[in-house]
């Protein structure tokens, strides 16, 4: 059976383009759980 050491959660959001985005300026919503329960938001 296989450890898991640690939980990683991603969300990536759609949305209608605009004139005025920035193509080169894009993100996402990340957080990494450690199996010593210590979590990391990015």
């Amino acid at each position: 059976m296989t450890d898991i050491t640690f939980d990683l959660w991603l969300e990536f959001e759609h949305w209608a383009p605009h004139r005025e985005d920035d193509p080169t300026d894009s993100f996402f919503n990340m957080a990494i759980t450690l199996s010593t329960g210590q979590t990391r938001n990015h």
